[in-house]
């Protein structure tokens, strides 16, 4: 099945080129040596993953399911999507049938559920065994949902990470123009919890960027694409960038 990415920003191509590389890593990882310990994507923002008429282009849930198929095969793996608009869920249930047909995805290893992630998310993460591992992706169309949901990852198996796809321009906007403590990035993953995290270049003029939270410390640089760790020098500097407006910056760096 030929890869690419669904989406209509000039950043859509980078974000699932690199959703791609990260999902290629982290399963990579765990289909070898854990290849028995069960292993979870949740795609909280699932959507209808279909091609953009005239461009081979898929979506997130999709090339999930390809590269869990072909790494774990009928091993223990388990993928959930949730998705609100019924119909795009019905849509992405279709396609992913063809891709069973044709061999490159396992439904019977895939949950549908339609529904507000903010409460479907409890019951997921109970249903994981504790010494799981995976992804959890949550792609909120620009400034994520810190009051109900956020706070659940600090529940999820401490060896499932989380994965956020964020507009640190609006992250900013919305922390500026509101007088009620609204976070900002840093307090965005002290909500998640993790114990280190990775952050990419921002990309166009709202800084579109990836942010990989994770328990292992010394999860590996991905340098060439732009992502580095929050520790370090090169990492600080993203983030300041991210965090930070150009006012706030000044005089700093």
């Amino acid at each position: 099945m030929a890869h690419g990415y669904i989406g209509h920003g000039v950043e859509t191509d980078d974000k699932l080129v690199h959703f791609e590389g990260i999902m290629e890593w982290t399963v990579g990882m765990c289909a070898g040596k854990h290849r028995e310990t069960p292993f979870y994507y949740i795609d909280l923002n699932a959507g209808n993953g279909q091609p953009i008429p005239g461009r081979d282009l898929i979506g997130s849930p999709l090339l999930a399911a390809e590269i869990l198929h072909r790494r774990y095969g009928d091993a223990s793996y388990r993928m959930v999507c949730v998705e609100q608009n019924r119909a795009n869920l019905e849509e992405l249930d279709q396609t992913l049938q063809t891709y069973q047909d044709s061999g490159d995805a396992n439904r019977n290893r895939i949950q549908m559920i339609h529904g507000d992630n903010r409460q479907e998310i409890t019951g997921i993460i109970r249903s994981m065994v504790r010494d799981g591992r995976g992804v959890v992706f949550h792609d909120p169309n620009g400034v994520p949902d810190h009051l109900e949901l956020l706070p659940q990852f600090r529940k999820l198996p401490r060896q499932v990470d989380v994965l956020l796809y964020v507009q640190a321009t609006s992250v900013k906007r919305v922390r500026n123009a509101f007088d009620d403590g609204r976070p900002d990035l840093q307090q965005l993953m002290d909500i998640v919890g993790k114990k280190q995290w990775l952050i990419r270049e921002p990309i166009g003029k709202h800084q579109w960027t990836f942010m990989l939270g994770t328990n292992w410390k010394k999860f590996p640089e991905w340098k060439k694409e732009g992502f580095y760790r929050i520790d370090t020098e090169e990492g600080q500097r993203v983030f300041r960038r991210l965090n930070w407006t150009a006012g706030e910056r000044e005089g700093t760096e």
